[in-house]
């Protein structure tokens, strides 16, 4: 994906997700919050953007006509401004906001795969859009359910090996 990403915004979004789910990967580890917040600072602020970029990516990958728009940018800051705000705050409110944004994310890109599944002339990628929106939203779902009712979540140490290979 580096290699064409100054050709091609899929894969310059697919990248930058791919590094998104690198740092959730590491955010979920356990004892990551043990760290210093300085150190996990950039790590959770990666990871947070992730479904934004993902919304983004999937535009890419599924719209022919696509293009980054203002409201792109300013989810990603959302995303960002609630990370920063969560490392030194730990409000259930602030930890429902991130959820219902990163939900929201999660939704459009669904919304991206499926809205223009009609009219794509790709048999492949037509049949694929069906099987990816499918996955999104149940690993979606068991990620933000896992959060809010077991305690540490997909990062407690029993299930932190399943939630990176998932």
């Amino acid at each position: 994906h580096l290699q064409n990403a100054r050709k091609d915004q899929v894969s310059c979004w697919s990248a930058l997700f791919l590094l998104g789910v690198a740092a959730y990967v590491v955010e979920s580890s356990p004892g990551f919050y043990t760290l210093d917040p300085r150190w996990r600072l950039p790590v959770q602020v990666v990871s947070s953007d992730a479904p934004a970029v993902f919304w983004i990516t999937i535009g890419a990958f599924f719209v022919d006509d696509f293009r980054v728009r203002w409201y792109h940018a300013l989810v990603l800051l959302a995303l960002t401004t609630v990370a920063v705000v969560q490392i030194w705050i730990h409000s259930t409110s602030i930890f429902a906001l991130h959820s219902a944004l990163s939900l929201s994310c999660v939704l459009l890109a669904i919304w991206h795969v499926l809205a223009g599944r009609a009219a794509d002339l790709v048999e492949g990628r037509r049949r694929l859009r069906v099987i990816y929106a499918v996955v999104i939203a149940l690993y979606t779902v068991l990620i933000v359910a896992s959060d809010w009712l077991w305690p540490g979540g997909l990062s407690a140490a029993s299930m932190s090996l399943v939630n990176a290979v998932g």
